[in-house]
């Protein structure tokens, strides 16, 4: 998590996961600070101190992140203050709750653009390289008063800024920047919170937006609406501990949005949640509790699964998946593996069904935010480099076989009475069918409530939902990863009795169930050919069912079409009139037509400097469509990386071809496929072997560096009412009309 930074010099009291800093410019990563409690050294009593009238942390002239700290010294039996400090980069000093926060909730402090960061990056005097800007670099000078300004200075022509030694150097004497080898790195910028920067292997790097209501936290772009969450581990009938420190945080720190408990949840004496089941003691924020480890804590859950134990705490039950307000996908299971399932144990079986609630009814599902589960996995410490002995080593194949499967983000354990953060690993893609992205996942172990040791039992996360971040965000690379400690080939053996093959073929076998909605591990009987109905053809003109209000104009062979649900306005399609399955099948003088619409659309899309982008996706479509986004020019710039990158992240491959005639050459007409067709010419494809995500090209397009239009990844949100409909293609009639080479 990189190196903790502190309000001020003393010991954090709090365990809760504090901010850090992973690089000199990766900017804020993680939790808003939380309580510090100061251990002051011997002080002059005599010393002038700033203004206090009480303990806590208050403005320091009215500045928007400078701050200090007033403590009590008994021994000069007066308030002293601390020296001043600086809120972390991007955040703004938040007077009513005495703490660094998000600038949207100090309004006082304006909004979050362009903050300059002479108010809060320099903390001490040197030099600093400008991402965008080799030949400038900024230098924090210490002012005689003790405050310290930031200023951009310039090399001498044709000096650049050397950022090992900093200072101007010849450019033969200046080493490639490391940490911008890689294109999947970025770097914030010293100016605005919103602005950063994608390494691009040595080239300049590419310059990049959060959202308006979003800052760049050094390694995604973090939102106003992002869940804010507390996770524990084992309670132990420590019911009193566990709320009161919950509750101090809640003031402090919070609000957060809820709070999960893993492990033993009830102990060997549990008066204390009579206190709760009464009345007379409330828990501070919604909790969520799995199930009983035992059979000795089993009669303290109703049978009912998913229930109300007291006001404010619920048990999740069984297993299944929570989804908050906010859009986070919790997967748990509660309980101990066995053989049989019964109240306090699962089997393979649970786990199977799991994994098939998760993913039922979601054809392109990326993974899930968080995974609870009360046992660790087996085998989580291997490649890890933190060394730990494990005390009670409850560890199951199970929940490993679940984190190879969902892909968390995030998996939580208790059970074993010790805290532990292991290094991030990426789960591998186990074959055609598994959509699921090469996310990071970051296993948590948490100690007990209220240990002797002093471990972390208390955790918070802030996390955007998986579902709602960019695919580059996801798949950001973070120093410390590991390989993956988990063979899903062995496991899956151990588990399932499965023949040891390769992890695509049995990953097919199990998508292909849990899709079909039936139970894991049975195979589906051999679907009949089902024969093609043209007259129920939405594209065939001839059709009833086509609809033909979305029509711009027809060609003598092919027609353009409104694309329903269309990313921008202008996003149209190009169909052949006849029944054709795909390009590769079309009679030349459709396909000589269809070049012709083609040029028409770079003509009508040039007009206020858009360019093209084609694509077809020949798989689970019957009738030829190829789809026609027009894009600014200034988004041309490593559209092709971005696709590729994409792409590798679901575990495809695209690529390139030499020119679109040659499709031909490399795909059978009866194969499926998906193409791309770039502004500058380039066209990529890829031989479609299993379960494409269908949205695949519209979600690279809505990306931040290209149309920035997250909101718009699914045609379905984006339905216009009929009428609607049919004033825009009148519009698009009259505009394309200089461009109309048809007769219609």
């Amino acid at each position: 998590a990189g190196s903790v930074k502190t309000l001020s010099t003393g010991k954090i009291t709090e365990e809760i996961r504090t901010a850090a800093y992973s690089s000199e410019f990766s900017g804020y990563h993680g939790l808003l600070q939380t309580t510090i409690a100061v251990e002051p050294d011997k002080v002059d009593c005599s010393s002038e101190t700033l203004p206090c009238g009480s303990e806590g942390y208050f403005r320091f002239n009215q500045s928007c992140t400078d701050f200090y700290e007033c403590h009590f010294n008994t021994e000069c039996q007066k308030f002293l203050s601390s020296p001043i400090e600086t809120c972390p980069k991007c955040l703004k000093f938040n007077a009513k709750k005495m703490r660094c926060d998000f600038p949207w909730n100090v309004p006082e402090c304006g909004n979050l653009h362009n903050i300059k960061m002479k108010e809060n990056y320099c903390t001490a005097p040197g030099k600093y390289f400008v991402p965008d800007d080799c030949h400038k670099y900024y230098e924090c000078i210490e002012n005689s008063n003790g405050t310290i300004d930031l200023t951009v200075k310039t090399c001498p022509s044709p000096l650049k800024f050397n950022k090992n030694d900093r200072q101007c150097a010849e450019e033969d004497d200046i080493p490639v920047r490391p940490e911008c080898e890689s294109p999947n790195l970025y770097v914030g910028d010293l100016f605005d919170c919103r602005k950063f920067y994608r390494c691009n292997g040595g080239k300049p790097l590419i310059t990049l937006y959060c959202p308006e209501n979003a800052i760049f936290n050094g390694h995604f772009c973090e939102r106003k609406s992002d869940s804010h969450l507390l996770l524990c581990g084992d309670v132990e009938g420590k019911f009193n501990a566990l709320f009161s420190r919950v509750s101090n945080i809640n003031t402090k720190s919070g609000p957060f949005d809820c709070l999960f408990c893993v492990g033993n949840f009830f102990g060997v004496n549990n008066k204390e949640f009579e206190l709760y089941k009464s009345g007379e003691r409330k828990a501070p924020i919604p909790t969520y509790i799995l199930g009983p480890n035992s059979a000795e804590h089993a009669n303290l859950y109703p049978d009912d699964d998913s229930v109300e134990l007291c006001e404010n705490v619920y048990c999740l039950g069984k297993r299944g998946v929570y989804t908050d307000s906010k859009g986070i996908r919790v997967a748990y299971i509660s309980g101990i593996s066995s053989k049989e399932s019964n109240k306090h144990e699962y089997s393979s079986k649970d786990v199977a069904e799991l994994y098939n609630a998760c993913v039922r009814g979601n054809a392109s599902f990326r993974g899930i935010d968080i995974l609870l589960t009360a046992q660790w996995p087996s085998g989580i410490t291997k490649n890890d480099p933190k060394k730990i002995a494990l005390a009670v080593n409850k560890t199951s194949d199970l929940p490993s076989w679940l984190v190879l499967k969902l892909k968390p983000r995030y998996h939580i354990s208790g059970l074993e009475g010790i805290y532990y953060e292991r290094s991030p690993f990426r789960c591998p893609n186990l074959g055609d069918h598994d959509t699921t992205l090469n996310i990071v996942t970051r296993f948590l172990g948490l100690a007990r409530v209220g240990n002797p040791n002093k471990e972390k039992w208390l955790y918070a996360l802030n996390l955007t939902p998986l579902d709602k971040m960019k695919i580059a965000e996801l798949l950001q690379k973070t120093t410390d990863e590991t390989e993956c400690p988990f063979d899903f080939t062995e496991i899956d053996h151990k588990i399932f009795n499965t023949k040891r093959k390769s992890a695509g073929a049995s990953q097919y076998f199990y998508d292909t169930n849990a899709h079909e909605e039936s139970d894991y591990g049975r195979r589906r009987p051999k679907r009949q050919k089902i024969e093609f109905d043209q007259s129920k053809c939405w594209f065939c003109l001839s059709s009833p069912s086509v609809e033909k209000h979305l029509i711009v104009t027809v060609g003598n062979a092919t027609y353009l079409a409104l694309a329903k649900g269309g990313i921008v306005d202008e996003h149209l399609l190009i169909s052949p009139i006849e029944h054709h399955q795909n390009s590769l099948g079309l009679p030349e003088a459709a396909l000589q037509e269809m070049n012709q619409f083609k040029e028409a659309l770079r003509n009508f899309y040039g007009r206020d400097e858009r360019v093209a982008v084609f694509f077809e996706r020949n798989y689970k479509t019957s009738h030829m469509q190829l789809q026609a986004v027009p894009i600014p020019k200034q988004a041309v710039k490593e559209l092709k990386e971005i696709f590729i990158d994409e792409a590798e992240a679901r575990g495809l491959k695209l690529e390139v071809l030499e020119s679109r005639n040659r499709l031909d050459q490399v795909v059978q007409a009866n194969v499926p496929f998906f193409t791309v067709e770039l502004p500058d010419g380039v066209v990529l494809y890829t031989r479609i072997k299993g379960n494409f995500p269908l949205n695949f090209a519209r979600e690279v397009l809505v990306s931040g560096p290209v149309l920035n239009l997250d909101e718009r990844s699914d045609w379905k949100d984006c339905i216009l009412k009929k009428g609607a409909e049919e004033v825009l293609v009148q519009r698009l009639r009259t505009d394309f009309e200089p461009f109309d080479f048809t007769d219609s």
